[in-house]
C-alpha cells in the first residue's frame, strides 16, 4: 500500500494508496472523492470542512511556463487530527509516503516524525517553491524532492534551463552532497 497526501497526482498501477486529505462537504468534493474510490484508492481517511479545498489558476505561455497564477490554500488544519488519530494505523502499512513539501509545517512534522517511526520513505513534491524554500531545514527528513528545473534553480540559487537530465543528476548530485 502507499498513502498520499493533499493534492499529489494518483497514476493507475498496481498500487492501492490511501489518500489523506480535507475535502468540502459538497461540490465538486464529491466528484473527487467519487473518482479517487472508483480507481480503488481507500478514501477512509477523507474527512469534510469548509474551506477544505484550495484553488489554484494558471497561465502558460507557449513553452509551457508559468506566467502568471493565482491561488487560495486550503485549510488543511483536520488533516493533523487525522495524523493523531491514526496516523500510526496510516503509516503502518504503507510502503512509503508521499506529501507536498509545502503543506502546512505542523502537519509536515507530524508526517515527518510518523515516517521515521514507521522507517518510511517520504516523498515530496512541491507546489509552491516560495513556501517550501521557507523549510530547508526539514529536507534532511525527505527522500526524495520533486521539483522542475526552474524549482530546483530558486533551491539552489542558479539557473538550470536548457540543462539535459544527465548532466541534471551530475549537478544534483554535487548540490545533494
Amino acid at each position: 500500500r502507499s498513502t498520499l497526501f493533499p493534492y499529489t497526482t494518483l497514476f493507475r498501477s498496481s498500487y492501492r494508496p490511501t489518500f489523506v486529505t480535507v475535502l468540502e462537504p459538497k461540490g465538486v468534493s464529491n466528484d473527487v472523492a467519487d473518482k479517487l474510490a472508483k480507481h480503488k484508492v481507500n478514501t477512509d481517511y477523507i474527512k469534510r470542512s469548509e474551506g477544505g479545498l484550495g484553488t489554484w489558476l494558471a497561465v502558460f505561455d507557449n513553452s509551457g511556463d508559468v506566467v502568471a497564477s493565482i491561488s487560495k490554500r486550503p485549510d488543511l488544519s483536520r488533516i493533523a487530527d487525522i495524523l493523531d488519530d491514526k496516523g500510526n494505523e496510516i503509516f503502518k502499512y504503507a510502503d512509503s509516503i508521499a506529501v507536498e513539501f509545502d503543506v502546512e509545517v505542523p502537519i509536515l512534522k507530524r508526517v515527518i516524525a510518523l515516517a521515521e517511526k514507521h522507517g518510511k520513505k517520504i516523498y515530496a513534491p512541491v507546489s509552491n517553491m516560495s513556501i517550501a524554500m521557507e523549510r530547508r531545514d526539514l529536507l534532511q527528513h525527505i527522500s526524495c524532492l520533486v521539483c522542475n528545473l526552474e524549482e530546483a534553480g530558486l533551491l539552489f540559487s542558479k539557473e538550470y534551463e536548457g540543462k539535459s537530465p544527465e548532466e541534471m543528476s551530475s549537478i544534483l548530485l554535487n548540490k545533494i552532497t
